[in-house]
This record gives structure tokens, C-alpha cells and sequence, in this order.
């Protein structure tokens, strides 16, 4: 294990994550959350096909590891969609914020079914991870689901999946490999988001004039999600994971200076123990 070099591609995992997401905030209000989490996993897919030629590899491959990715697939769908919806509907930097707390999920996981082990800094960077999270879905007192705070439902949605995604991606990682992995695992997303637009009849086209900035959704998730495989290729997946999760700082700076969106005092301190990690 080089942790070193894990916890650098966590962190170009993070800017990936954090620069789309401050970016797909107008693509999720202006397409809606479905189309956006389509159009940007087709993108990746896309992309990364052509490359398979030259990195795919099918050792490794077994039903167990297909079972296992078709899973994290239904996972990566449902999370990305109601992130996006979560954006659609409410404050994006609050959303943005509890919807990370993946990263304190997937660490969890892996301490328990991965038996890595954290130190004591680690447990309380964890610790605040999920302090944080609490704190941010409060606003006097009372917690964002009622009608209104809708995206922080949304949130908690993409935050558990996104905990499961990323634990089981990064087993399936050092079964098959970083890129294996993330092939299959597009590819099966985008899968499933065909056969959830066939069932509910949901409308798919986008004006080819929005392609461009849809790409660019696609190529900085693209660069994230591989980043983080390659984080938890060289390192461990609780110090990975956290790392990449700490994207929200970009969405909130983005939040408050460009859409003029607030951020409360005691989301602020929240956002503090979150960032604290």
C-alpha cells in the first residue's frame, strides 16, 4: 500500500466531484435530475469504451464480481439521480454537504467488512464526518425533510447509496482493476437508467446545443470516479474515501459567491467539522 499516493488521487477525486457538481447544479434545474445523471454517466461510457481497448481486462471477472457491479450500478443510479434531484429542489450547498457523508458510510464499511484499521484520528475525523452532517440538516431546531427541505431527503438518499457505491467498487477494484471496475460499472448504469426511462416513459432528449457543457459534466466525473479507483487501488479505502467526499467545499464557495444561496451559522459549523477531516 502507498498511502501517499492514495491520498493524492483522493484528492483529485475531490476537485473532480467538486468542480462538476458546482457546475451541474444549472444542468440539474435546467434538464431536471434524471436527464443530468444520464447524460453524464453516457458521457463517461462513452469515453471510456474506446480506452477499454487498450486497459480493459477480464481477468478477475467472475458472476460474483458482475452480481457485485450490477448492485453498485443500481446504487450509482439512484444516488446520482437524487443528488441531482436534491439540487433541482433545494439549497444545493446543503445538499452537497449531507449527501458526503457517503464518505463516513463507505469508511465505516470498510472498517467493518475490510477489517482496515483506523487510528484514533481517523475515528474522530469519522466522527465529525457524520456530526456534520447532523448539524447541516437542522435550521432552528428542526430538521430539513419537512415540505420546503425537500433536497435534504434527496441528500440522505445519495448519501447512503453513495456509501454502499463506493465500499463495493472498491472491492470490486482489487478484484479486477481500477478501470474494469469502472467500465462495467458505467456501462451497467447506464443500463439501468434506459430501462427506468422505458418503465416510467421518462423523456431522455436533450438539444444537441447543450451536448458541450454535458461532456464537461461527464469528463470531470469521469476523472473523479477513476481517481478514486486508483486512490483505493494504492491506498486504503477509509483514508480515500473521506478525502473524496470533501468536494461539498467547492459547491458551497460556488453557492455563496456565484447564486448568492445561504449558508446559516450553524451549517457553517457544521461545514467546519466536516472540513476539519
Amino acid at each position: 500500500m502507498n498511502e501517499l499516493l492514495g491520498f493524492l488521487f483522493g484528492i483529485v477525486s475531490m476537485l473532480g466531484f467538486g468542480i462538476q457538481d458546482a457546475f451541474m447544479i444549472k444542468a440539474a434545474r435546467t434538464f431536471g435530475g434524471f436527464r443530468t445523471s444520464f447524460y453524464i454517466i453516457l458521457v463517461v461510457t462513452l469515453i471510456m469504451v474506446p480506452l477499454g481497448f487498450f486497459l480493459f481486462s477480464f481477468s478477475g471477472i467472475t458472476l460474483a464480481i458482475l452480481l457485485g457491479l450490477l448492485a453498485v450500478a443500481v446504487l450509482s443510479a439512484t444516488a446520482l439521480f437524487a443528488f441531482n434531484k436534491g439540487f433541482h429542489v433545494g439549497n444545493p450547498s446543503i445538499v452537497a454537504t449531507v449527501a458526503s457523508a457517503s464518505g463516513a458510510v463507505t469508511a465505516i464499511l470498510s472498517l467493518i467488512f475490510f477489517n482496515q484499521q483506523l487510528t484514533a484520528i481517523q475515528i474522530t475525523a469519522v466522527a465529525l464526518i457524520v456530526l456534520g452532517t447532523i448539524l447541516v440538516s437542522f435550521k432552528s431546531g428542526k430538521l430539513h425533510l419537512a415540505k420546503g427541505h425537500l433536497g435534504v431527503g434527496y441528500a440522505i438518499i445519495a448519501m447512503v447509496g453513495w456509501g454502499g457505491f463506493f465500499f463495493i467498487i472498491s472491492w470490486a477494484v482489487q478484484s479486477v482493476g481500477w478501470f474494469t471496475a469502472g467500465l462495467l460499472v458505467e456501462a451497467m448504469t447506464v443500463v439501468v437508467y434506459l430501462i427506468y426511462s422505458t418503465v416510467t416513459k421518462t423523456q431522455v432528449f436533450i438539444e444537441s446545443k447543450h451536448y458541450p457543457y454535458l461532456v464537461m459534466l461527464g469528463v470531470l466525473n469521469m476523472i473523479a470516479f477513476l481517481s478514486y479507483n486508483l486512490g483505493v487501488t494504492y491506498g486504503y479505502t477509509f483514508v480515500v474515501a473521506p478525502v473524496s467526499a470533501a468536494a461539498p467545499v467547492i459547491v458551497i464557495l460556488f453557492s455563496l459567491l456565484v447564486l448568492k444561496e445561504g449558508f446559516p451559522a450553524t451549517r457553517s459549523l457544521a461545514c467546519c467539522s466536516r472540513w476539519s477531516v
